[in-house]
């Protein structure tokens, strides 16, 4: 994990997992839940390392 404020990090990975839900039917068509699932992994472990 990388450094930084706690606080930061977590408010950044609310924020990047609301989205990924709120726009869950939207990407539907390209993505299915377990894909958007695997997608929103890739992107918290990535922001994360």
């Amino acid at each position: 994990m990388r450094a930084g404020d706690p606080r930061r990090l977590a408010a950044m990975c609310l924020l990047i997992t609301q989205s990924t839900i709120q726009s869950a039917q939207i990407v539907a068509p390209i993505l299915d839940d377990d894909a958007l699932a695997a997608e929103l992994r890739y992107a918290l472990n990535g922001y994360l390392s």
